[in-house]
C-alpha cells in the first residue's frame, strides 16, 4: 500500500508541476531551467515552481551554505544561482548521487518496488533501463517512469541541454528475456498531459 501511495503522490506532483510550469509560461515567465556559462562562472536560473515550499530567507540561507557566488530571486519567483563551474560540476554530482540513492530505494528500500531487479541509466541521463521480473511486473509498476522522466528532466536541465533538445526514454525490460515489455519518453508524456489540457 506504501508503494502505490509513493507513485500516485509522484504523479500528482509531476501533475502539478506541469500545470504550474504551464500556466507561468503562458503569462511570460520563462519557466525553463537557464544555464549561462561565462568564463569562470555558471547562471543558473530554476524555475518557481521548484521553491513553492520555501521562502526567500530559506533559498538564500541555502545558496549561502553552499557557497555560491550570488542568489537572485527573480520577480517571477524563479532563482538564478551564481556559481563557480567547479560548484556546478559539483552539483550536478550530488544530484547523481541522489539519483543513485532513490534507486537504490527502490530496489532494496522498505518500500521497494518488488518486480524491481535492477536499473542503469547513461551519463546523460537521457536513458533508463528498469529490469524487471515480469511475473511480478504491473501496470502500477509503469507509473515510476514518471520519477525517472522529471529526474532526468532536470539533471539536463541543470547541465544546460536546451528545452526543445530536452528528453528523457524509459524502458521496462524482462529480466530474463531482455523483451521490452513497456517503454515511453518524457517528451511524450508532456505531450500527451498538452493534449488533455486542450480537451478542457
Amino acid at each position: 500500500m506504501k508503494k502505490i501511495l509513493i507513485v500516485m503522490l509522484t504523479l500528482i506532483l509531476a501533475v502539478s508541476l506541469i500545470a504550474c510550469t504551464d500556466k507561468k509560461e503562458k503569462e511570460g515567465s520563462g519557466e525553463s531551467i537557464n544555464v549561462d556559462e561565462g568564463l569562470l562562472f555558471v547562471d543558473v536560473t530554476i524555475p518557481a515552481a521548484f521553491f513553492e515550499d520555501m521562502t526567500e530567507a530559506e533559498i538564500k540561507e541555502e545558496a549561502k551554505e553552499e557557497g555560491y557566488k550570488n542568489c537572485v530571486i527573480n520577480e517571477d519567483g524563479s532563482v538564478t544561482y551564481t556559481m563557480t563551474k567547479l560548484q556546478h560540476k559539483e552539483a550536478l554530482r550530488e544530484y547523481k548521487e541522489e539519483i543513485d540513492e532513490n534507486i537504490d530505494d527502490m530496489l532494496n528500500g522498505e518500500d521497494q518496488a518488488s518486480s524491481f531487479v535492477s536499473i542503469d541509466y547513461n551519463d546523460t541521463m537521457t536513458k533508463f533501463d528498469i529490469y524487471v521480473d515480469s511475473s511480478l511486473y504491473s501496470d502500477w509498476d509503469s507509473l515510476y517512469a514518471l520519477t525517472f522522466y522529471f529526474s532526468g528532466m532536470l539533471y539536463q536541465a541543470i547541465d544546460g541541454v536546451a528545452e526543445e533538445d530536452i528528453d528523457v526514454e524509459v524502458s521496462f525490460i524482462d529480466n530474463e528475456t531482455k523483451e521490452v515489455l513497456d517503454s515511453g519518453s518524457y517528451k511524450e508524456f508532456m505531450s500527451d498531459a498538452d493534449d488533455l489540457e486542450g480537451l478542457e
